[in-house]
Parts: C-alpha cells; sequence; structure tokens
C-alpha cells in the first residue's frame, strides 16, 4: 500500500522511440504496474532507417501501431521533436514548426494530445538566441523536460536505488533519461538490472511513480495552492541561479528586497557555495517550521530542492 504522502517522485523517460524501448522496456514497466514517458522522434517513428548513432549504424525504431498501444495502456507519448534537428543551429521559425509537426503526427497517429517536450540533445536556445522552452510554449506545450539523470550503458539496480532513496532524503523530483536498451545509443550492458530495479521499486511505498507530465501537473497544483498562501504565513525567501560566485552581501540585498515585495518560494542553489560565516544569517528570512531546509556546516553549504526547482525549470511562465 502506497503513503498517502509520498518521500519523492520518481519518472522514467525514453528518448527517440526505440524498438528496444517497446519490445523490452515496455513490458517490463507493465510487469511492475508503472507508467512511463516516451518522448518520440515523429520522423523516425516506422522509419525502416531507424536511429542512427556512434554505437550502431542503425537502431530500429517503434512503430505508430507500437506507440498507440502504449499510450492506451497508460504510457505517456510525449514529444522529442520531429526530425532530432540541432536547434542550437536552427532559428525560431524552423524549431517552431519542427515541434508542431510532431505534435500534429503524434495526435494522428497515436491518438493523444501531447504535454511534454524534450529538445533534441536538451537544447536550451536556438541559434537565433530564442529560448526552446518559450518556443514550446508556443507551440502548446505545457511541460519541459530540463533536468534529469541518465540511465544506461554501466548502470546497475543498486545504483538506480540509491538515487532514489536519496531522492527520499531530499524530497526530489527524480528524472531518469534512458535511450537505448539492449543496442543503441547509450544502451545498458545488461538490461536486466532495469527489471531488477523496477521490481524494487515496486515495493517501495513511499516513493510515487508518475509520468513526465503527471509530474507536472502535480508541481503546477502546489503552486498554485502556495500562491493563495497568506503573506504572513509565507516564507520569506529568494532564488538563486548563478553559475558565478556570489557575494555575502548581494544576496542579503536580494533577500531584503525581496522580502519587502513579500515575495515568497524557497532557497534554491546551483552549486556548491561556499560561505566564511554559514547559513545561519539567512535563517531570519524564513519563518518558523521552514529553516530545517538549510544544511550547514561550518564555512559551506548546499541546498538542493528538485521538488522546488520543476516550478521554475518545467512549468512555462
Amino acid at each position: 500500500r502506497k503513503a498517502s504522502t509520498p518521500k519523492c517522485i520518481v519518472t522514467y523517460t525514453f528518448d527517440d522511440g526505440l524498438l528496444d524501448q517497446y519490445e523490452l522496456a515496455y513490458p517490463m514497466f507493465r510487469e511492475a504496474g508503472l507508467k512511463a514517458t516516451f518522448f518520440i522522434i515523429g520522423s523516425k517513428i516506422g522509419n525502416p532507417d531507424g536511429m542512427r548513432s556512434k554505437a550502431e549504424s542503425h537502431t530500429p525504431t517503434m512503430t505508430w501501431t507500437q506507440v498507440r498501444e502504449m499510450a492506451e495502456c497508460g504510457m505517456e507519448i510525449a514529444s522529442h521533436g520531429w526530425a532530432h534537428g540541432k536547434y542550437s543551429r536552427m532559428n525560431r521559425m524552423a524549431i517552431l514548426d519542427d515541434i508542431r509537426k510532431n505534435q500534429v503526427a503524434i495526435k494522428e497517429n497515436a491518438g493523444v494530445e501531447c504535454r511534454s517536450f524534450a529538445a533534441p540533445y536538451n537544447a536550451k536556445a536556438g541559434g537565433d538566441g530564442f529560448g526552446v522552452r518559450e518556443i514550446a510554449k508556443e507551440a502548446g506545450l505545457d511541460f519541459f523536460r530540463m533536468h534529469q539523470k541518465g540511465a544506461g550503458g554501466k548502470m546497475t539496480a543498486e545504483r538506480m536505488n540509491e538515487m532514489v532513496e536519496n531522492a527520499k532524503k531530499n524530497g526530489e523530483w527524480l528524472v531518469f533519461m534512458i535511450h537505448g536498451i539492449a543496442r543503441g545509443y547509450d544502451a545498458w550492458e545488461n538490461p536486466a538490472e532495469l527489471r531488477k530495479h523496477l521490481r524494487w521499486l515496486k515495493e517501495q511505498n513511499d516513493v510515487r511513480v508518475a509520468t513526465f507530465a503527471e509530474a507536472a501537473s502535480f508541481a503546477a497544483s502546489e503552486a498554485q495552492r502556495a500562491d493563495h498562501i497568506p503573506d504572513d504565513c509565507r516564507p520569506k525567501a529568494w532564488w538563486f541561479f548563478g553559475q558565478t560566485e556570489a557575494t555575502h552581501d548581494g544576496i542579503t540585498a536580494d533577500a531584503e528586497e525581496m522580502k519587502r515585495v513579500g515575495f515568497g518560494g524557497v532557497v534554491y542553489y546551483d552549486q556548491l557555495m561556499l560561505w566564511h560565516g554559514g547559513a545561519g544569517w539567512l535563517r531570519g528570512y524564513l519563518r518558523p517550521g521552514r529553516t530545517q531546509i538549510f544544511s550547514t556546516a561550518t564555512g559551506k553549504f548546499a541546498i538542493l530542492l528538485s521538488r522546488w526547482r520543476i516550478l521554475c525549470d518545467s512549468i512555462p511562465r
């Protein structure tokens, strides 16, 4: 029996629509009674040429009949673009056309509305500087995958189990990204490790396994609920996504300003930050009961709150 409040959410995403994913991974998820998300490339589905990679000159892909079957069994069919082009070399209109063409193909051939998107090569911006997430939103997609953990190659069930346990401790949304199963790009040395992991996961009563859209929808509802928290109960904090060093004075100024305007949220650090004074000085900006989100050590601290990170990165603004 699953706990009413899971400690973490885990999502399994499969890229490219490879035949191995249908023949090997899909049966594993049905056996375990779990759902996954399949990011497919419309132009490759049913294409005799399949996918090509350095690992193999030819990797077979699914047919539309197989894609539709998975959709009817509760798997999420999501978009990985029509042609798997290099968006970093394409302009906004070319990217938009590529995304929309794949949405139409999925609707017509799989019978479902596509809600989630994973950019080819995890591209963040096009060649003309337009953000891919914003373009996907313009195309009508709801959710955008940006942060994920690769699984394949030498990955073992024990290592995946450990990653889930860490997600439990931190209250994270853990997103796995998988390509080849027995062949193709980043194929598993031993695909049986995935089945072993899923059997272990099925016994975890404090983990929720959800498709990408389900998990992101949950995050959206949490964000809406947070918007209705009275100001006097709202945690006063700030967001930090910088890749460069920040100063104590600069952060203090930011926190003061957000406190002034009544900003509510949580703190997220994109990298390990080094300090001389620890985190105690910042605790004053959080209401009682929320200070436990800090992990403090002499001279340095790091905060990883993926459950909230997705509110910024996966949900369109």
